[in-house]
């Protein structure tokens, strides 16, 4: 279905400009289209107009220029263009506007609403486009109309349209849930037919409240929206009826996070790896004057750039037995931490039993260059061989290196130095350090059970034949980077809506289940650094967020939607009120007075507390018996 020709055989009969197209865009993309689709219409066609040639501009760089003529010259690099996809209400704005080319974004003109009337009619008339929902956006000229449409399906003929009531505060009649009732019960035939509600509100707990504006807390890690919706039409939330989802976004491996160290760990693991990569044809012996990846978190082992010659003492300093941590297992359950807390305490290796090649990991993180790995690895291999250094190792390790270790002390005939490669085998253990850090910080802190974790889906990489060594890697990078960002998910919710661990568990499980599952969105890795934020949606029990929902009428946005059907008519009215603009920043209206056509001035910022923009959108809709 090609909409510009179906414009373009409309162009007579509308009166429209020839240089005039009609093109379709994602209703998702634009935030005023999406709260007015009715229940069931998912795809929405949403026509906007624009310029065949329109310039394609990305960033709106205004310039000042004089009459010389060397800024003359540089003109041709300027056009004249209009606003971009985002306003498509807005009059063009010429300005003059550095261009780079490459990434469109198209000027739209709003029409007016006799034309878009006849868009519609014309569009109901053609049987392609019969059954598809069409949003044409008008200029808001004639009573606020700001949106007009029509489709026929299944039957049912529905002709639909958003009126913008203006910004107004708490106390006004377009906040008053009775009149929007009225207004509802204006449409024919509507008091005969029973009435169903619908409420919905949004909170952004990342929002502090001053006395003038919302302001966003800058530099955070994350963000939580708050989703509640309930049946009964009222102004505020009943608490035993209101059903609660979170929106949790986080941008992973922020400075501010309790995961920031470990975070550091899995991007100097990806550095191992593309070493790893890039070397794996040369042998050993041509690695020394390679730059080698250096660690860029805290490190805390205190060989000051000295490991070859401090190592020895680091292995003398660590027990012949399991390196005990701290007395975690000891507390009482009412005395349980905080999920971020119990992040901190098993990174600063306090609360959990750590095993020697975690200890390792850390110590080796200070090597500066290949030769400094090659040689702490030798005088660790002598140390065990020699039964001078006797590190005790879990069965549950699966390095490579604790099988090593287990089987070298006494064994002169073993030479692991020229068996293994020593990146790969520091590639391991960093590995089973995270692998062992991100286990504990789940289960210390409560919020999971060991099986939700899936470790048995990754081999071990003492079990595998050589030739599985990079799919076992890849699978286990993967397999960290969804768990990371699981923690990290926690850790934004645990601190933007201030609740118990208990109250998390839900939210973690699910987030578990997505993240672990086949519907995961990180299904690979092309690099750890370029993981975009992610974003977990999950239901919540009211009553843990109960602390959350606002006594008074301080939501971010709430959307009332009325509707009333029978056999042969189907009315829907859906009232919106935002305290951000989700329109674009003007709309023209009538001067009442002397007929003068004026602009509505609307920007985007927020309003002051407590004032809203206005909204509403109707659906009347005939069965075509």
């Amino acid at each position: 279905m090609d909409l510009n020709n179906f414009l373009k055989s409309c162009h007579g009969r509308v009166n429209l400009h020839p240089d005039f197209v009609l093109n379709q865009c994602d209703p998702n993309t634009i935030s005023y289209i999406r709260p007015f689709c009715p229940s069931g219409v998912e795809n929405p066609i949403v026509g906007y107009i624009h310029k065949k040639h329109a310039q394609k501009v990305v960033n709106s760089i205004v310039k000042s220029f004089s009459s010389s003529d060397e800024e003359e010259e540089e003109d041709d690099e300027f056009e004249l263009t209009g606003n971009p996809l985002e306003c498509p209400f807005s009059p063009i704005k010429a300005q003059k506007v550095q261009v780079e080319i490459n990434k469109p974004e198209d000027s739209h003109i709003p029409l007016n609403l006799l034309h878009a009337r006849q868009l519609v009619y014309l569009k109901l008339k053609d049987e392609q486009f019969l059954s598809i929902p069409l949003f044409i956006l008008c200029d808001g000229l004639k009573n606020n109309t700001i949106l007009l449409g029509g489709d026929v399906y299944k039957g049912w003929h529905s002709r639909y349209w958003g009126e913008y009531k203006g910004r107004n505060d708490v106390e006004h009649d377009e906040l008053s849930v009775q009149n929007m009732i009225e207004t509802h019960k204006k449409f024919p035939q509507v008091s005969s037919m029973i009435l169903e509600s619908k409420v919905s509100a949004v909170i952004n707990l990342t929002s502090a409240t001053n006395t003038e504006e919302f302001t966003f807390i800058e530099n955070g890690p994350g963000m939580v929206i708050l989703n509640l919706s309930w049946r009964r039409p009222s102004l505020f939330a009943p608490l035993m009826t209101t059903e609660s989802f979170i929106n949790v976004q986080c941008t992973l491996g922020h400075e501010t996070s309790p995961l920031h160290p470990l975070w550091h760990q899995l991007l100097f693991l990806e550095d191992l790896i593309e070493q790893l990569t890039y070397l794996k044809d040369e042998c050993l012996t041509n690695r020394h004057n390679i730059v080698f990846p250096q660690f860029q978190g805290d490190i805390r082992g205190g060989a000051n750039g000295q490991i070859v010659e401090k190592f020895p003492a680091m292995l003398q300093s660590i027990s012949s037995t399991l390196y005990k941590r701290g007395k975690f297992g000891g507390q009482e359950d009412n005395d349980q931490k905080l999920f971020c807390q119990c992040v901190r305490d098993v990174i600063a290796a306090e609360c959990i039993q750590q095993e020697f090649t975690d200890k390792l990991w850390t110590y080796l993180l200070e090597c500066k260059s290949y030769n400094d790995l090659i040689e702490c690895f030798k005088h660790l291999y002598k140390a065990v061989r020699n039964e001078t250094f006797k590190p005790l190792i879990k069965s549950s390790n699966g390095t490579r290196l604790a099988q090593i270790l287990k089987s070298l002390p006494g064994n002169t005939a073993s030479n692991p130095e020229k068996l293994y490669d020593p990146v790969q085998l520091l590639i391991e253990i960093g590995i089973e350090k995270l692998k062992n850090d991100y286990t504990q910080a789940f289960l210390i802190s409560k919020i999971a059970l060991a099986d939700h974790l899936k470790l048995e889906y990754n081999k071990k990489f003492c079990n595998i034949e050589y030739s599985e060594w990079w799919s076992t890697l890849n699978s286990w990078m993967i397999w960290l980077c969804r768990v990371h960002t699981v923690l990290d998910l926690a850790s934004v919710t645990e601190s933007m809506l201030n609740i118990t661990t208990q109250s998390m568990m839900p939210v973690v499980t699910n987030a578990l289940r997505y993240y672990l599952g086949d519907s995961s969105p990180i299904k690979t890795i092309t690099s750890v650094k370029t993981l975009p934020p992610q974003v977990l949606q999950s239901s919540i029990n009211t009553h843990f967020i109960e602390h959350h929902i606002p006594k008074a009428f301080t939501y971010d946005n709430w959307t009332l939607q009325l509707t009333s059907q029978n056999s042969n008519r189907r009315v829907i009215s859906t009232f919106h009120r935002n305290s951000e603009n989700i329109l674009p920043k003007q709309i023209s209206y009538q001067d009442v007075t002397n007929g003068e056509t004026k602009e509505k001035l609307m920007d985007q910022t927020t309003v002051p507390l407590e004032t809203y923009y206005c909204i509403n959108f109707h659906v009347l809709s005939d069965h075509l018996n």
